[in-house]
């Protein structure tokens, strides 16, 4: 009995040595890559809503460039040039939907802080600031009440004042701020430091419309998004 006691805790003993020798625990940095450029691409999957309690958020892809820039073995800047969906969703159960999709150019720029916790592996957050630009703007609606009141102006031989219950979508898209800036933050983990896999979180500071919108009587909602995604860095 204590042979085999003996024989399992130097096998366990044995597996630890061998462990510690095969990641190497430590920073995981090479000197030779502060101030040196990474540029790569980055892409993922955004989930947006606006500043509005109680809507679902909408689900779309972005991606684009990056370049990242070390300027010691653990502070870096964070530099994207992204295609970014953004916008938001409401469903009023089986009575109708509202679609709303906001096409941004954006760009973050991100200071962060870094730590290698074995070879080839490293834990990282960034935050800092984005500009963006918008492009593209579409909002799309549907409502069985609608339908209801068509069938009802038709029984009566009136025509149907489509205006007044149809979202103007040309007077929205000249109401919409085209141009939007916030803060954003990131967090993830860098693996053999070529790929990154990170989640983040951004928060517009500029309202989205000009005016009073229909969906925004104080006109103060602004974009928040939260996503997930992957970079790929040389």
């Amino acid at each position: 009995m204590k042979r085999i006691v003996i024989l399992a805790v130097a096998l366990f003993l044995s597996s630890v040595l061998s462990a510690q020798t095969f990641f190497k625990l430590g920073p995981g940095f090479d000197p030779g890559e502060v101030w040196r450029l990474r540029i790569g691409v980055t892409g993922g999957m955004n989930s947006s809503t606006i500043s509005k309690p109680s809507e679902p958020s909408r689900k779309s892809l972005g991606g684009g460039l990056e370049a990242l820039l070390p300027f010691s073995s653990h502070v870096y800047a964070d530099l994207k040039a992204l295609y970014s969906q953004k916008g938001f969703k409401f469903h009023f159960g089986s009575i109708g939907r509202e679609n709303c999709s906001l096409e941004y150019v954006e760009v973050p720029l991100h200071v962060g802080y870094q730590i290698g916790v074995m070879n080839g592996v490293r834990l990282f957050a960034d935050a800092g600031p984005y500009l963006a630009y918008g492009f593209s703007y579409h909002h799309s609606d549907y409502s069985r009440l609608y339908d209801e009141i068509i069938s009802l102006y038709e029984q009566l031989g009136v025509p149907y004042p489509e205006d007044e219950f149809r979202i103007d979508e040309a007077k929205e898209r000249r109401n919409w701020n085209k141009l939007d800036f916030g803060l954003g933050v990131n967090a993830g983990v860098e693996l053999f430091r070529y790929c990154r896999v990170f989640f983040g979180y951004g928060r517009g500071l500029k309202p989205i419309w000009k005016e009073i919108a229909y969906i925004d009587a104080d006109n103060t909602t602004v974009n928040v998004n939260m996503h997930v995604g992957l970079s790929v860095l040389f």
